[in-house]
Parts: C-alpha cells; sequence; structure tokens
C-alpha cells in the first residue's frame, strides 16, 4: 500500500524525485553500512548454493533477490533500523502529500499567492495582484503561472470608501476589460463592459463586493498544468464617483464545494 502511494505521488509530480532517491539510498546506507556488506564471493556462493541462480555482483543486487532474507539474518539492531527508515520514509511521503499536492506547488509570477487551506469551502487559492486605480484609462498587464487545476475567476474586489457603509452597482460608472491569454497565445478569458453589468458578490461579514464576469466560456478558466498566462486588465471609462475606495485585481478558485 505504501509502494502504490508513492508511486502515484511521483506519477503527480507533486513528490520531488530526488526526495525519494534520498530517502532511499539513506536507509541502504542505515540498514547495510559498508562494514556488513557481505563479500562478493559469499555472496555468490550463498545464490548458486541456495538456488542456483545467477551470481549477484554487488550488496543492492543481493538485496534485490528474493533470498535476501536468508542473506541476512534478523537483528534487533537491524529491526529498530527497519523501523526508523519506515517512520522516516512514511512522513516524507505525508509531508510531501500535505504540501506539495496542496495545490501551493511553486506558484510563479506577479501578486500574492494565498492559500487558505483545504478547510476552505469556496475560492481557497486567492492570487492578489494588487491595487487598480478606476478613477483613470490605464492598462495593467501581469504574468502568472503554475497556479492549481482549479477552476479560476478573475475580478476586482471593491471596497467602500471611508463614512460609506456599502456599495450599490449603480453607484460604480467605471467601464473595464479583462483578458487573460495562454502561453500560445490563444485568449481564454475576455470580458469587458460596465462594472455595474458584472456578477456582483458579497461575503458575510465583509463589505466589501466581488465584481466578476461570471463563470464559463471566456469568463473563468482552468489554468493547465505548469501553464503560463498574461492577465491583461484595462480601464475603458474612469469611475466618476467617489463611493469606492480601494480595488483591487484577484484570481480566486478552489474549495471543497
Amino acid at each position: 500500500m505504501l509502494r502504490l502511494s508513492s508511486k502515484r505521488l511521483l506519477q503527480s509530480g507533486c513528490v520531488p524525485k530526488k526526495g525519494i532517491l534520498f530517502i532511499s539510498n539513506w536507509c541502504l546506507r542505515t540498514l547495510w553500512p559498508k562494514q556488513q556488506h557481505i563479500r562478493r564471493d559469499t555472496c555468490a556462493q550463498l545464490l548458486q548454493r541456495r538456488s542456483g541462480q545467477p551470481q549477484c555482483t554487488t550488496h543492492l543486487e543481493l538485496t534485490r533477490h528474493p533470498l535476501r532474507l536468508a542473506a541476512f539474518s534478523p537483528s534487533p539492531s537491524r529491526s529498530t533500523n527497519m523501523t526508523q527508515c519506515s517512520l522516516v520514509f512514511v512522513s516524507f511521503l505525508v509531508g510531501c502529500a500535505a504540501a506539495a499536492c496542496s495545490g501551493t506547488t511553486g506558484y510563479e509570477g506577479d501578486g500574492r499567492f494565498i492559500d487558505r487551506g483545504s478547510s476552505a469551502a469556496i475560492d481557497r487559492y486567492i492570487l492578489d495582484l494588487g491595487p487598480v486605480d478606476l478613477t483613470r484609462t490605464s492598462t495593467s498587464k501581469f504574468q502568472v503561472a503554475n497556479l492549481p487545476g482549479e477552476e479560476f475567476v478573475a475580478g476586482l474586489q471593491l471596497t467602500p470608501a471611508a463614512g460609506v457603509e456599502s456599495l450599490e452597482k449603480a453607484s460604480v460608472t467605471a467601464t473595464v476589460s479583462l483578458r487573460i491569454v495562454d502561453q500560445q497565445g490563444k485568449v481564454i478569458v475576455n470580458v469587458s463592459g460596465p462594472l455595474r453589468d458584472w456578477t456582483w458578490s458579497t461575503a458575510r461579514n465583509t463589505s466589501a463586493v466581488f465584481a466578476y464576469g461570471g463563470y464559463g466560456a471566456m469568463a473563468s478558466f482552468m489554468p493547465a498544468r505548469r501553464g503560463t498566462y498574461t492577465v491583461t486588465f484595462t480601464i475603458l471609462q474612469p469611475d466618476q464617483s467617489e463611493r469606492h475606495g480601494d480595488a483591487r485585481l484577484l484570481l480566486k478558485g478552489g474549495g471543497w464545494k
């Protein structure tokens, strides 16, 4: 069962192969130190006498042979070492499964990437690309890579200005465009229009709103493994109101729901 789990982790790309090799070599050195290696001629005589099968030439081949248990008689110290190796190897796999396979597998690019953990029902992963000024026309570009394999939606988090309790759609007059292109030049997200026409969502116990172009074709995307993307955000018509305070460009996705 342990071997199957490690195989799946390796195939998933979450566990570094160098780490597996390091742990395996450490266990070999612990279980069979150099001073306890069986001499090559002894190894050959043992295998010929017991099974008549081809001779082994190294201690590693001997450990892989079906008669390896006969070659190495059990001892309390070796049993203790085997237990230690098992614990180290299991701890290594568990750590990789919890950390490397949790989705935070080395995000690269602009902004600040946040993983809220496996207990998050929605929006487990949040990529904060920073503030944008809605009061003037501008174009901003961002590079993102190695996002987790979850559906992401891009949008603006709007916070009311000081003294404003909540934001209404009609109070924000900006018209914006959001475009995401993959490394092959294919447009995978392309939404444009007045922010008041976008989908607005609010979270509990906060006055901030998240405005996005919706889900589905050309509004959300599923990142490819090791994919690289260019995010372009353009303010086509500035906002003339003074009701919103901070505006931040976010990519959000994931969660157990």
